[in-house]
């Protein structure tokens, strides 16, 4: 079965803050088995309780297979150094 799969974030909830001061500027990559991948805009002052609705955005992928996977990676954005990985999860489509 093939079809259009809309993915539309909403909330997130981390268990660990990577930032000395402030809050984490967050954003989202989302991979659909078979390397279709898209990156969300940043949520600044996401912070470990991120209302990823507030992008107001979905994310469509075209699958070919009930048995794909939607990976989703939460990225804390820095300015003067790397990205830093701080989740992540997956779940069948």
């Amino acid at each position: 079965m093939s079809g259009t799969l809309t993915f539309k974030p909403l909330r997130g909830a981390l268990s660990r803050d990577n930032e000395t001061f402030g809050t984490m500027d967050l954003y989202l990559v989302l991979e659909v088995d078979g390397g279709m991948k898209q990156r969300s805009k940043t949520l600044d002052d996401g912070g470990t309780k991120p209302d990823f609705s507030k992008l107001g955005v979905g994310y469509s992928f075209y699958v070919t297979d009930q048995h794909q996977l939607l990976q989703v990676q939460v990225w804390n954005e820095y300015t003067l150094k790397s990205d830093k990985q701080v989740g992540q999860g997956a779940t069948g489509i």
